[in-house]
């Protein structure tokens, strides 16, 4: 049996579940019987349910846990749940016979060798006779999780800054994810007839190295296949998506050139979009997506040449479109690579292309503009949740994609109309932005419309 794909178990679950309640109980009892003072006992008997919830919630009996003291240390911590509580009662739980241990130093990665610090453990059935009643219905998410989170380069947890903490913005983003969470616990979210996990739809706003870098809004929905995404239904009706077409590229329009497109140049014609390359016209258009915002993104051009020397691409039969990928180190490759042939010296010319194809975003390439895109795009999205709650309906948002009831198509083109100018100002408010409205047929498969939304400054009555 393969262990590759195990995952790790995250303490991002709880309950109040009478039965969840006995077991929380047993654990900490358990704990004081070495002989520990009795302290902190409410705190462990709540982060004993979080652990007991979080572990009964898996779909697989396999997964994922390390207990090197360090990682669960406040600097070194890469989750807030991560502290010496929870790798106590973990502790604790493996004497009980709640799990066993598989395997031992396992990497997630074991295409870069299989030296790891992270062993396998499998969840017992004593463990799960203790929980007969318990369902679904009766888990939530972790009460104590951030609704904000700041890492720094090393992808470890910073504390938000005190000044930060205070602010109109910290108390906007926190009210704001606090009321759409609520709004999408009262809408029935369902897949294919079961409810929806609430800790699907829990997100958080995750800043890199300050609070002016990335700021996306992040939840486990946001990892789900597109195709899922649009199975969705949510108070029994089904779902479209809204995706705002090439938004960073039109950003960086609108901030560097006060335009909403590119301009003809001397020498050649305005191309229908950014991510239009003539002269490499039997790539997919989603090859050429994932390349143009990678070398805007790289820091040098050094990166982006050796990031985009590595991009494969495939069709995927289950969402019905073209994927591309750049990999780093030594990680295992999918597909047939973009440039096979010399891949740094065609990566190179690529970049050289665009340049010559795109010379309104040419002072843009190898920026590293990404994390900063992000915030932008991320501000965007705060305030169509904003707009979205206070009017009642329902929205999933997938950084630049919304998910909302098919019958609020029409209001989806409004909510972007509305947003884009209230975030943006002077530079969200004349031309249009792109997007696409997508939806299942009859047969399952996707249908898609695309279309310009009319924008209009505020100060104009917008």
């Amino acid at each position: 049996m393969s262990l590759d794909n195990t995952s790790y178990l995250c303490i991002e679950s709880y309950s109040g579940h009478p039965e969840v309640a006995k077991a929380a109980q047993m654990l900490v009892e358990a704990y004081f019987s070495g002989g520990q003072r009795r302290r902190d006992e409410a705190l462990m008997f709540r982060d004993a349910k979080k652990l007991v919830a979080s572990l009964w919630i898996r779909k697989s009996d396999m997964f994922r846990f390390t207990t090197r003291a360090e990682a669960f240390s406040p600097a070194a911590r890469r989750q807030v749940w991560m502290t010496n509580r929870t790798l106590k009662l973990f502790k604790t739980a493996g004497g009980l016979g709640w799990y066993t241990k598989v395997a031992a130093a396992i990497t997630p990665n074991p295409e870069i060798g299989r030296e790891g610090r992270s062993a396998i453990y499998c969840r017992s059935l004593s463990f799960r006779k203790l929980l007969k009643r318990l369902t679904v219905n009766d888990i939530e998410p972790n009460p104590d999780l951030p609704r904000i989170e700041l890492r720094g380069k090393d992808r470890r947890l910073r504390p938000l800054p005190r000044a930060y903490l205070d602010s109109r913005a910290y108390i906007r983003t926190v009210d704001v994810l606090g009321s759409h969470y609520q709004l999408l616990r009262d809408s029935n979210l369902t897949l294919d007839g079961g409810s929806v996990l609430a800790s699907e739809y829990w997100y958080t706003r995750k800043f890199s190295g300050d609070l002016e870098h990335g700021g996306r809004f992040y939840a486990p929905f946001t990892n789900w296949k597109k195709q899922d995404r649009l199975r969705l239904q949510i108070n029994g009706e089904p779902v479209g998506s809204l995706d705002i077409s090439q938004l960073h590229p039109a950003l960086l329009l609108r901030l560097m050139h006060k335009t909403d497109k590119e301009l003809p140049g001397m020498l050649l014609e305005a191309l229908p979009e950014v991510y239009s390359m003539p002269d490499y016209e039997w790539l997919p258009r989603a090859v050429h997506k994932k390349l143009v915002n990678t070398l805007i993104n790289a820091a040098t051009r050094q990166k982006a040449t050796k990031a985009l020397s590595t991009a494969r691409f495939w069709f995927d039969k289950e969402d019905d479109g073209w994927h591309c990928e750049t990999y780093s180190g030594k990680q295992k490759r999918k597909g047939q690579p973009v440039f096979p042939e010399e891949p740094i010296k065609e990566a190179e010319q690529y970049i050289s292309a665009f340049e010559i194809r795109h010379s309104m975003l040419a002072p843009a390439v190898c920026s590293g503009l990404g994390a900063v895109l992000q915030k932008l795009d991320s501000d965007l999205i705060e305030n169509m949740l904003w707009i979205a709650t206070g009017l009642g309906v329902p929205v999933l948002p997938v950084h630049d994609e919304i998910i909302l009831p098919q019958s609020m198509n029409s209001f989806a083109h409004v909510l972007l109309e509305k947003a884009f100018p209230l975030t943006f100002g002077e530079y969200g408010g004349f031309g249009e932005i792109q997007a696409k409205w997508t939806c299942l047929d009859h047969d399952g498969k996707a249908d898609s419309e695309v279309f310009g939304i009319a924008l209009k400054s505020r100060q104009n009555g917008a």
